[in-house]
């Protein structure tokens, strides 16, 4: 008898699993993340600009952003997945903030999704964000390493954990998009 599945199926019994970002009692394939709420995670639309992956407002032909053509980005193609909304800042911020390790299954599953329906260049290498020693020991992980290194596996490609290393330690949180850019400036050197 597996003990440990006897255990969990009880403790589920007295206790139903609740979801991490609605608070109800949560139905679907993961325990504590509703079906409901995975399915309101919104896919970037195709209408972005090609270079830094941003969002049209309106459906548009394929263009670079304004942005863009202002001044180019120091990198040849950026593309997210999801846009960065209630539903994904609450399923980061529960893994990163309040240590939810049941938030690594629903977000594993959203990353396949989104990698399956996206078409992009064959990446040559996986490189999470870092963070800075101090933050990440007092943390304990690197939910960007977590996140990279399931990538790194769905796609076959290679991750290089240490390829950057962050030189300073300044938070991004409650940043609009020009201020994160100006505050990531020289935030980051090659690594090892």
């Amino acid at each position: 008898m597996d003990w440990k599945a006897f255990g969990r199926s009880l403790a589920d019994a007295l206790y139903p699993p609740y979801c991490c970002l609605c608070g109800r009692i949560s139905q679907g394939r993961f325990p504590h993340c509703c079906d409901r709420c995975l399915c309101r995670l919104k896919p970037v639309p195709p209408w972005i600009c090609p270079l830094c992956g941003e969002p049209f407002p309106v459906p548009d032909r394929q263009h670079l952003c304004l942005a863009c053509i202002g001044r180019r980005p120091p990198f040849s193609r950026c593309r997210g997945l999801y846009l960065y909304d209630d539903v994904m800042v609450d399923l980061i911020s529960s893994l990163k903030y309040r240590r939810r390790w049941s938030v690594i299954p629903p977000l594993r599953w959203a990353v396949a999704k989104g990698l399956e329906r996206v078409r992009f260049p064959r990446p040559d290498l996986v490189v999470p964000v870092p963070m800075t020693l101090i933050r990440q020991a007092r943390r304990g992980f690197n939910q960007s390493a977590i996140i990279a290194d399931f990538v790194s596996g769905r796609l076959d490609i290679p991750m290089m954990e240490f390829a950057l290393k962050r030189t300073r330690a300044r938070a991004q949180v409650g940043l609009g998009r020009r201020e994160r850019e100006l505050n990531s400036r020289s935030m980051f050197a090659p690594g090892r």
